[in-house]
């Protein structure tokens, strides 16, 4: 059965990559609206699984997404997931054809980083990451995520599409994915030099930094933070947002300050800075959280009582 699967995966996606290369942009774009419309529904029953795995979530996260999915947002949700299908040809993104999709602020600040060393983007569990890295290896960065290990998103189908990218991007022998239990691997991968390594911080915590917003508190790992300070990195706060259609947003801010690497008793204020940098972005298009996120969100009993 599981081959079966992965073959007809595999036939779904050739036909698409034979679409990206024949049809033109507006009319590839309503061929791809029925797969969008049908990711479109994943994300909703992901979001009701991830608040139903607790009783808080339910009561103190329903009305938040409730309103997040208003029939407006759900065909606004629908267009932007059209941008979900360039993680089918990575390969592409450096061509001139799909070079004006993503729209990305704040360039300088990595750019700035890379000058000095190795960079450490710290992200949260939203939007597309997989394309934050496809878009960073087609833009020729020497770039890296870590993923947890033993992911079930790994398949041929997959590593065969990634195969593709690195080829194309001259990237075959630059690693693209860690897992979480090659930790020495990714420390001699940054210390390399110009390379870009992103942890998404919503991820393990095994020493976790609760992050007040406003009733709110968001628990994140400081591992990155760890990292970043053991290969003298710098740390970039980093966030990916669909837009519509093809276009996508990327958005690079002021790294982190090195002083609040040193230690623990910097990390929370690291936590604090990365999170209100990454905020706005995250509150404004609910419906782009990914589920690890929503684990990692509490109502702040403490602080509404007191209020």
């Amino acid at each position: 059965m599981k081959w079966i699967v992965i073959r007809a995966k595999w036939i779904v996606i050739s036909i698409v990559r034979s679409a990206e290369s024949t049809l033109p942009p507006w009319l590839l774009w309503w061929f791809l609206m029925p797969g969008a419309c049908y990711l479109t529904i994943c994300q909703w029953r992901n979001q009701r699984f991830a608040i139903q795995q607790s009783k808080e979530h339910f009561t103190c996260l329903q009305s938040l997404t409730s309103k997040a999915w208003t029939p407006r947002r759900w065909l606004s949700e629908i267009d932007a997931n059209v941008a979900y299908f360039h993680n089918w040809w990575p390969d592409r993104l450096g061509n001139a054809r799909w070079r004006l999709c993503p729209e990305i602020m704040g360039q300088e600040h990595l750019d700035r980083a890379l000058t000095s060393g190795p960079v450490v983007l710290v992200t949260v569990h939203y939007g597309d990451l997989r394309l934050l890295l496809y878009t960073l290896r087609s833009s020729k960065f020497a770039a890296a995520f870590m993923r947890r290990q033993n992911s079930t998103n790994v398949c041929p189908v997959r590593t065969w599409i990634d195969n593709l990218a690195d080829a194309a991007n001259e990237m075959s022998d630059i690693p693209s994915v860690f897992e979480t239990n090659e930790i020495g691997k990714a420390y001699d991968y940054l210390s390399g030099g110009r390379r870009i390594l992103g942890i998404a911080i919503d991820g393990s915590l095994r020493r976790a930094i609760s992050v007040r917003d406003g009733d709110w508190q968001i628990t994140l790992a400081p591992g990155a933070l760890v990292m970043a300070q053991l290969t003298s990195a710098q740390v970039i706060p980093c966030i990916i947002s669909r837009i519509g259609g093809f276009r996508y947003a990327i958005r690079y801010t002021t790294p982190v300050s090195a002083d609040l690497l040193v230690d623990s008793k910097g990390h929370e204020a690291a936590m604090n800075y990365i999170w209100s940098e990454l905020r706005s972005v995250i509150w404004n298009r609910i419906e782009q959280w990914l589920p690890t996120l929503f684990a990692r969100i509490r109502h702040d009993v403490e602080h509404v009582h007191s209020s």
